[in-house]
């Protein structure tokens, strides 16, 4: 979810309900017959995490979380 400038990524779940290991694959969605990207990952080659999506602030690029 997106509030103003700032990328809120939902915590994802196991089928108990615990805390999932994050990060995990790109969170999609449909939208006028595209498949959107809402957020997805890399690590960056110094090992940090770079983000990148339509939830994402300046998110058609890769950028530092």
């Amino acid at each position: 979810m997106r509030i103003g400038e700032i990328a809120a990524i939902g915590e994802r779940r196991d089928e108990m309900g615990r805390a999932a290991p994050f990060p995990g694959p790109p969170h999609s969605f449909p939208l006028d017959e595209e498949e959107l990207v809402a957020c997805e990952w890399r690590l960056a080659r110094d090992g940090a995490l770079e983000w990148r999506g339509v939830a994402v602030s300046g998110g058609e690029d890769f950028t530092r979380a």
